[in-house]
């Protein structure tokens, strides 16, 4: 059975706490600065390959491990290890002020349709200090979840939006009958003067997102904002009978 990846979200690093406790929480290492370009990746028409890098911006050496994961939506955002794709490394270790290039590429002919992916670069534990103390240690680890989007030829999304649920556990749903995904920014759901503020949403091709509208009241059309590439979008959701 493929290994389900938990979600991280998209362009930023995430603190990843290990499994073991302690009192002190630090970086592995220290103050951790690492910079990733670009944030995402495509693989358009006959593209075969596409990269990105990871630049050590801090004062000790740093390893990393490097894993793609199929990206899918239905209803939530799923994450499962695949081979559909070369990586090439899968872990190195840098230097103050190294820079590595990871690259990605179709193992044969590229996929039909339009797929999604994220390129989870990890960061690994460093070896524990001859001078810390005994005991257990936790270290505040570094992942990102770069997305890939490979598609043979450019698609137009088709979003539609709906209400599901009952009074005080309502979602809002957003499914991309289309061909190619959309992100939405400046995400803003409303119901009277209560407000909800997810900020951007990326609607897969094929995809369907059910965001709960924690907060809101469970009664009440729901008004929801966004901006469409230079586009302000509204509509209104009237309340089911």
């Amino acid at each position: 059975m493929p290994r389900m990846l938990s979600a991280s979200r998209p362009f930023s690093l995430l603190p990843l706490l290990g499994a073991l406790v302690s009192v002190t929480l630090c970086s592995a290492a220290g103050a951790a600065s690492f910079v990733i370009a670009p944030t995402s990746l495509r693989l358009e028409g006959g593209a075969r390959t596409t990269a990105t890098s990871v630049r050590n911006d801090t004062a000790v050496p740093v390893s990393f491990k490097v894993e793609l994961a199929a990206w899918t939506q239905d209803g939530a955002d799923r994450y499962t290890l695949s081979r559909d794709l070369i990586v090439n490394p899968t872990s190195f270790t840098l230097k103050p002020g190294q820079q590595q290039t990871i690259r990605v590429g179709w193992r044969g002919a590229p996929g039909s349709g339009e797929k999604a992916y994220r390129v989870y670069i990890q960061e690994l534990p460093a070896a524990s200090s001859p001078n810390a103390a005994a005991g257990m240690q936790v270290q505040a680890l570094y992942r990102a979840g770069v997305p890939l989007l490979t598609y043979p030829k450019l698609g137009q999304p088709e979003l539609k939006f709906s209400l599901e649920g009952t009074a005080g556990e309502r979602m809002l749903v957003a499914q991309n009958v289309g061909t190619h995904f959309v992100t939405l920014q400046d995400v803003n759901i409303a119901v009277g003067e209560a407000k909800l503020v997810p900020g951007s949403v990326t609607v897969l091709a094929g995809g369907t997102l059910r965001l709960p509208l924690t907060g809101l009241p469970g009664t009440g059309a729901v008004n929801l904002s966004y901006q469409l590439g230079t586009q302000p979008q509204r509509l209104t959701l009237p309340e089911a009978r």
